[in-house]
């Protein structure tokens, strides 16, 4: 999680007010969500470890990188308020949107290639669209490199047909326009791995293994963001292994 600069109020009193949430909201057995079917929000998490074994069937489907919408109802809970517009640019199958509309939040859902009729159709390479300026956060979550080589389009501006230099220069380029589109005070999320998977590439660029992590970490901070949290949001060994399955 990164806040953009632009507000006077230090991240230490983001962190501070999402403890606060978390004893104040702590879920009970008469708490409902928005949509009144999600009973003690089982989905929530109370440290900085997210780990989900599954995803939930509610939020988006089988698709090629998908992600558990837990994730992002966490995210949502405690970065974000009712009504606030969430940015997604890589949409996948809608992940992001069904978990918007679960907690009452606005989203606009992007992609290269749109597997649904809310996704809009979009390359995010070519920065933000005009309807985006000011969210409240974007979320981020692109194709890890070339760990789905293959399974994504292959159309100009697709992220997990870049190779490492251009993946680097493109997340270089993507959280400049972030910060230059989210609201003052706003966040920007970043969801990402490293690669370890040695390759040709890796031996001619000398490298052991490609640490997005860090790098993309560098890059929020030399574009001006504020750190807030990060967050560790393991692969369990069944989903590792069924990933690589089809690798």
């Amino acid at each position: 999680m990164a806040m953009h600069d632009g507000r006077l109020t230090p991240s230490y009193r983001l962190v501070a007010k999402v403890v606060k949430k978390i004893r104040n909201e702590a879920p009970t057995e008469t708490d409902v969500s928005a949509e009144g079917d999600d009973r003690e929000k089982r989905w929530l998490k109370f440290t900085t470890l997210w780990s989900f074994g599954s995803c939930d069937p509610r939020f988006g489907f089988q698709y090629p990188g998908r992600i558990p919408g837990q994730v992002v109802l966490n995210t949502l809970y405690y970065f974000t308020h009712p009504n606030d517009l969430i940015v997604d640019p890589f949409g996948g199958s809608g992940t992001t949107l069904d978990a918007c509309r679960h907690l009452g939040r606005r989203c606009l859902a992007y992609d290269l290639e749109p597997a649904r009729e809310d996704i809009v159709s979009y390359d995010i390479s070519l920065g933000f669209p005009k309807e985006a300026q000011g969210c409240d956060l974007i979320f981020l979550d692109p194709p890890y490199w070339r760990q789905k080589r293959g399974r994504y389009t292959k159309k100009e501006g697709s992220f997990s047909e870049a190779n490492l230099v251009a993946f680097n220069r493109k997340m270089k380029k993507l959280i400049s326009d972030a910060y230059d589109t989210v609201r003052p005070g706003g966040i920007v999320t970043l969801l990402i791995q490293n690669t370890t998977e040695l390759g040709g590439e890796f031996t001619r660029l000398g490298k052991i293994y490609a640490d997005h992590v860090f790098d993309c970490y560098a890059y929020f901070i030399k574009t001006g963001f504020t750190p807030v949290q990060r967050i560790g949001v393991p692969l369990t060994w069944e989903q590792f292994a069924c990933r690589r399955s089809r690798l």
